[in-house]
């Protein structure tokens, strides 16, 4: 199966997440990314979901996925709130579309200052990973990339230039690009 890498950084606004601190099973979601034909995610997060087993409340978090074409998902993936030194890693198959995650800490951590879920008005989780994706047809739905109509310039920085001639190293990781790109990207926004 083929192996996706993701990335997705959500920054909530405090104000959306204290009305729900009160609100069992209140949640927020973020907006759907999709690199993939097909296929989207998003994250949700309950600040104030109630527990099927114990007592009490619990702030919980999960990766939603929209199989569309895909018959099985497996995603491997780490929830990280950077200001609070949390991390936390899961493993699920998804064979259909729905949300998987679970438990961040209580509510009542969750919105303590001291805890720095939220921090400077905000709350920045992170999630990455790789999804293992299987379907019907793998190779359309991996290989198809975004068309782009925007001339020239903008074929050379999107990537129909097919000269990669730039090899980086991360984590033993070889990843081969374009060295105009790489240029691009060092200098920043514009």
């Amino acid at each position: 199966m083929p192996e996706i890498p993701f990335t997705v950084k959500w920054e909530i606004p405090e104000n959306r997440l204290l009305p729900l601190k009160d609100s069992v099973n209140g949640n927020l979601a973020s907006n759907f990314v999709s690199n993939i034909h097909g296929f989207q995610y998003y994250l949700r997060i309950y600040p104030n979901e109630k527990r099927t087993n114990a007592d009490g409340r619990i702030t919980s978090i999960y990766l939603n996925l929209d199989l569309g074409k895909l018959k099985k998902v497996e995603a491997k993936y780490t929830f990280t709130v950077k200001s609070a030194n949390y991390s936390r890693f899961h493993r699920w198959i998804y064979e259909t579309s729905e949300g998987r995650g679970g438990e961040f800490c209580s509510t009542k951590d969750f919105f303590d200052p001291q805890k720095k879920f939220i921090v400077d008005g905000k709350m920045t989780v992170k999630c990455d990973g790789i999804f293992e994706v299987e379907t019907e047809d793998t190779t359309s739905v991996v290989s198809e990339q975004q068309k782009w109509d925007g001339g020239a310039l903008g074929d050379k920085l999107w990537g129909n230039n097919d000269s990669k001639d730039i090899t980086i190293v991360a984590d033993g990781k070889e990843i081969k690009v374009n060295s105009f790109l790489y240029q691009v990207a060092l200098q920043g926004p514009v």
